[in-house]
């Protein structure tokens, strides 16, 4: 049986009892028979008060909505916001707290925006000498494939704060642990690692209900063809918001399904099939229009290099419809998902880029090896 940090209440209750707590934390942070972690820490923890990620404390609000601060409707404690205030909102109530504990449900994506969350917190509370304490999860999307090339220094945003490969093979305890030490935060970090999970394992092997981390992540699958087709969301093509398949069916009114899914899969990508497909997306891009598209079909998962189809994708959409596909924002959100402006601008070709993905992020996974809690035997603490 796997158990998440949460569950393992012996073992972060002697280590924080008798000091005020402030939690990052979301609804969809649950323990292995679905309690809310917000819940579990106020029955054993002085808790004070909750900093919510993007999409909230109660995890509803829509990407890039601002959330405010309030109150949690079940312990009445305050709830302040980490997402588009985060800074000064974590920064100004760290006094209320001894320590910080986090425990956020993450799909192994540098682009996910949780990460960056904790980034930030872990910072102010290096500069504050607060304690800060992750309790960690699995990789939904196994811990041992890493892809995508790393992020450059120039391209730094909230959708990537540090040098890690697109799809990175870590826990989100592992993340906070290199975030620490690979990138100087140097913070007073402990983390409370899952018990039980081997990094091969994917989440269909851990007899558990998937729960939405964000309200466009519905399925396992969803969160391993993001590694992908977020790069969508640089672009005026639909990522498939407003769908019930988003981030697997993408699309346009102009583009021809079939021609497209033809393009695809006649790149051959391993693990991955693309089938022609129509949708009206009921919000975001395209609202209520008719989009042609396709849908990605992840017949091995273990074996699907999603990142690669998100560049073959990306490639085909700007050569096939020069006169309809767009970047937004002049290509700078494009950027700062990819981690560079070379492939957008020419500088690389769509199989170079590919191939950097491979060396960098192969380079990246031998760099940070020791610092990784998990192998092929159960984790002990």
């Amino acid at each position: 049986m796997v158990l998440n940090g949460i569950d393992r209440i012996h073992v972060w209750k002697r280590l924080l009892k008798g000091k005020r707590i402030g939690v990052m934390t979301h609804a969809p942070a649950v323990s292995s028979d679905y309690v809310r972690s917000a819940d579990i820490l106020c029955q054993n923890l002085d808790v004070r008060l909750f900093w919510g990620p993007e999409h909230g404390l109660d995890g509803v609000a829509q990407a890039g909505d601002r959330v405010e601060s309030s109150r949690d409707g079940r312990t009445g404690l305050p709830v302040y916001s980490l997402y588009k205030n985060g800074d000064t909102a974590f920064a100004d109530t760290l006094h209320q707290v001894d320590a910080v504990v986090c425990d956020f449900s993450d799909i192994g994506s540098r682009f996910y925006t949780y990460v960056s969350s904790m980034a930030d917190a872990m910072k102010v509370c290096a500069e504050q000498h607060v304690p800060f304490y992750v309790l960690d999860r699995p990789n939904p999307v196994n811990g041992i494939r890493c892809d995508g090339t790393l992020l450059e220094k120039a391209q730094a945003s909230f959708v990537g704060r540090f040098p890690i490969p697109v799809r990175h093979g870590m826990t989100i305890g592992e993340t906070a642990l290199v975030f620490n030490e690979e990138f100087g935060i140097g913070c007073n970090l402990t983390v409370i690692p899952v018990e039980g999970w081997t990094r091969g394992m994917e989440f269909e092997d851990l007899d558990r209900i998937w729960i939405n981390p964000s309200p466009n992540m519905p399925s396992a699958d969803c969160a391993r063809i993001y590694t992908g087709t977020c790069f969508l969301e640089g672009t005026n093509v639909s990522e498939g918001r407003g769908t019930t398949r988003p981030y697997e069916m993408i699309g346009a009114p102009f583009i021809d399904p079939v021609k497209l899914a033809d393009a695809m899969n006649s790149s051959r990508i391993s693990g991955i099939f693309a089938v022609p497909c129509r949708f009206r997306p009921t919000f975001g891009k395209f609202m209520n229009e008719a989009c042609g598209g396709v849908q990605f079909i992840i017949t091995d998962r273990k074996k699907a290099n999603c990142f690669e189809a998100g560049i073959r994708l990306i490639d085909i959409l700007r050569n096939e419809y020069s006169s309809s596909f767009e970047y937004i924002q002049q290509g700078a959100f494009f950027d700062h998902l990819a981690g560079t402006s070379r492939f957008r601008t020419g500088q690389i070709t769509a199989t170079e880029f590919i191939e950097m993905g491979r060396a960098e992020s192969s380079a990246f996974r031998n760099a940070i090896t020791g610092l990784l809690l998990y192998g092929d035997r159960q984790s002990e603490f």
